[in-house]
């Protein structure tokens, strides 16, 4: 969570959203590399990093705004972002904006957990909304080709929670 500026870098986002998340790569002295701000202009929440390969860093989360290739909605959803860490800047490589798919009813979508096998993600999170039953799930997410450059489109989800959406 962070304001206007850190480290001399200014937020995209004039500072209005109080959720922008920042990555931060030091170098081995301890010293700021290089800081980056990535989000919409509503809130934003970064949940975990896992690295894949060397110079490559898969993020997820949550948002409210809309952002990137999106799979289903429009806010209220997951995200996983590819980030290049193997120059001075941190670059975004893609972003995946993922909504759990939950019908008749308003939900809110989280991911918090990610593992790389080969080139696909397995993700984790959850997923609340008033048609689900107890009113969160858990949400598993499998995108495939996380490896390209541009955003995968290969993405299967499951929701599970004890009823018909399994």
């Amino acid at each position: 969570s962070t304001s206007a500026s850190l480290d001399g870098t200014t937020n995209p986002n004039g500072g209005n959203d109080q959720e922008v998340w920042v990555q931060r790569r030091l170098k081995s002295d301890g010293q700021v590399h290089s800081t980056a701000f990535f989000g919409t202009a509503a809130d934003d929440f970064a949940n975990n990093a896992v690295l894949f390969g060397s110079d490559t860093l898969l993020v997820l989360g949550g948002t409210e705004g809309s952002w990137g290739a999106a799979v289903g909605g429009s806010g209220g959803d997951g995200f996983l972002l590819k980030l290049d860490i193997s120059g001075p800047t941190i670059d975004q490589e893609w972003i995946l904006q993922i909504d759990a798919g939950l019908s008749g009813g308003v939900s809110t979508d989280r991911l918090y957990g990610c593992d790389v096998a080969g080139n696909d993600a397995f993700l984790v999170g959850f997923a609340d909304g008033t048609n689900v039953q107890g009113g969160r799930a858990a949400w598993i997410v499998k995108v495939v080709g996380v490896d390209s450059s541009a955003a995968p489109t290969g993405v299967t989800q499951k929701i599970v929670d004890g009823s018909a959406h399994e």
